[in-house]
């Protein structure tokens, strides 16, 4: 478990690698920051998460919280439902 906002993604991606466990037996996920939700912003953290981790997916992204008061999560939803497809 992994979070952009606990500055732990290069650190947990590091120890991944040099675990020599197999991918497809981990599962791993990470959240997305509240100062990067909206459509475009939600798209570049993912990016930003997977270059940080060493990994070209994770197995669950999410919004670690939703901040109604911004009313921006609706639009990183619509990120997040693209990066699923």
């Amino acid at each position: 478990d992994t979070a952009a906002i606990y500055g732990n993604e290069v650190g947990v991606g590091r120890a991944l690698a040099a675990s020599g466990i197999p991918r497809e037996e981990l599962f791993v996920t990470t959240k997305l920051w509240n100062a990067d939700q909206g459509y475009d912003a939600t798209l570049a953290a993912f990016d930003a998460s997977l270059a940080k981790l060493g990994l070209d997916h994770v197995d669950l992204y999410l919004i670690h919280w939703p901040t109604p008061a911004h009313d921006l999560y609706p639009e990183s939803w619509r990120a997040l439902e693209k990066l699923a497809a």
